[in-house]
């Protein structure tokens, strides 16, 4: 005969060990399944995480792309705002050599204009005291140069007029000297008439 596989047989430490045995099992089964739960949540997480992380990467790679095509952008338009400087700076430069050469010939023909007129007043100055001199030599017999000053001041400067004529040669030698023609010196004209 063989032997009879041997029967379990429940005694009281037999069920209270296996009562231990199912209540171990339910609360591990209880375990694994939020450990699941848990799991699954981690892992629809971490595929957010992904998610965000691909789309952060694309935007930080379009940002970098927009950074980039901003900053050659703005090196091209400082590049022509300098270029338009340069050229703005050069034409300012050779204008104002233009200028200064226009000063120049201005100042060149200032000097020559006023060497002009320095020489016509000394031509005017000698045809003016000739032709006086020429006047008051030919009325030297009629009136002496001195009484057309009231004999040398004597007067207190009253003018002792005997003709029209002397009243205008006196009043033009006045008027010339007056207008800054100080080359009508009165020692000039009474020397050469006298």
């Amino acid at each position: 005969m063989e032997p009879s596989p041997r029967q379990w047989e429940p005694t009281p430490s037999s069920l209270l060990w296996a009562h231990e045995i199912r209540r171990e099992n339910i609360h591990l089964a209880d375990e694994i399944h939020k450990i699941k739960v848990d799991f699954t949540s981690t892992v629809d997480t971490l595929n957010d995480l992904k998610q965000n992380i691909n789309e952060l990467s694309r935007q930080v790679k379009q940002a970098e792309a927009n950074a980039s095509e901003h900053l050659k952008c703005l090196e091209i338009r400082l590049l022509d705002g300098s270029n338009e400087l340069l050229k703005r700076v050069e034409a300012l430069e050779i204008e104002n050599g233009r200028f200064k050469e226009e000063l120049k010939d201005v100042r060149r023909e200032c000097a020559a204009r006023s060497r002009e007129l320095s020489l016509l007043l000394k031509t005017m100055k000698s045809g003016v005291i000739n032709e006086i001199r020429a006047i008051l030599t030919q009325e030297r017999g009629a009136l002496p140069f001195t009484n057309l000053l009231g004999g040398s001041h004597g007067n207190s400067g009253e003018y002792l007029s005997r003709s029209p004529l002397d009243s205008g040669l006196l009043l033009l030698c006045i008027g010339l000297s007056g207008l800054g023609c100080e080359f009508l010196v009165w020692e000039d004209l009474v020397g050469s008439v006298n």
